[in-house]
């Protein structure tokens, strides 16, 4: 779990369930979340308890997200409409995002867990991110894109050696998902019924190409469940 979470959202509809998936993904005792609002008219929407610490935007969007991203340890956000909006988010806070899919349901908390994975640097740091919650998940498979990113994956271990080596089972599924898009990978996250699935994100031309071969926007609007992020 994670003890330092940001929340911050897009569009004031999603706030209470954002903050209640926040909750999920901290421990039952101890953790922190803060909320960091834009205008005083977010916080009637704002649940906030003994744990919650509500701030506010005092200068740029990105420069208050970088600054309070810097002590998270996630960043929890809506899913975008714009995904420029989600690339300002994920390079200039520096920290792994938790974004929700589209829809007014409160996701469940992650216990199923599926990895996109191709042994690139933005995979790695994806998967490293991702540990707290893989050591508590009930079921974690490997979607192996089965294609090397770079000349240094070569000696880099497969996900589910690199989990294994840590105590953490994990099945491997061989997935062509480079060359089918999106709809692939949401369609082996409702095969094996996970509940979060993490991905690792790049600039490749375009930010909505990512290193599983899929467009995050395709994984929001055709999955129903959040996609961990890290860059």
């Amino acid at each position: 779990m994670f003890d330092d979470l940001l929340v911050f959202c897009l569009n004031d509809e999603n706030w209470p369930r954002a903050i209640a998936y926040a909750r999920s993904l901290a421990p039952s005792s101890g953790g922190r979340t803060t909320v960091l609002v834009r205008k005083a008219a977010d916080l009637s929407l704002v649940d906030a308890d003994a744990s919650t610490r509500v701030v506010h935007c005092r200068s740029g969007l990105a420069e208050s997200i970088g600054f309070h991203a810097a002590w998270a340890d996630v960043v929890v956000i809506d899913a975008p409409a714009a995904l420029a909006d989600l690339e300002s988010i994920l390079c200039d806070g520096g920290r792994p995002c938790a974004v929700l899919p589209f829809g007014a349901r409160t996701p469940a908390p992650p216990r199923r867990i599926a990895v996109g994975w191709n042994g690139s640097l933005e995979s790695m740091r994806a998967l490293k991110a991702a540990l707290p919650l893989l050591r508590r998940a009930e079921h974690v498979v490997v979607l192996d894109a089965g294609r090397k990113s770079h000349e240094m994956c070569d000696a880099t271990p497969c996900a589910a050696t690199w989990l294994a080596e840590r105590g953490i089972f994990a099945a491997r599924v061989r997935s062509d998902s480079a060359a089918q898009g999106g709809r692939t990978l949401v369609e082996l996250a409702a095969e094996h019924a996970v509940d979060l699935l993490v991905l690792g994100a790049y600039r490749h031309q375009r930010f909505t190409e990512w290193d599983t071969g899929a467009t995050l926007d395709q994984v929001l609007r055709d999955g129903d469940i959040p996609v961990l992020l890290g860059h």
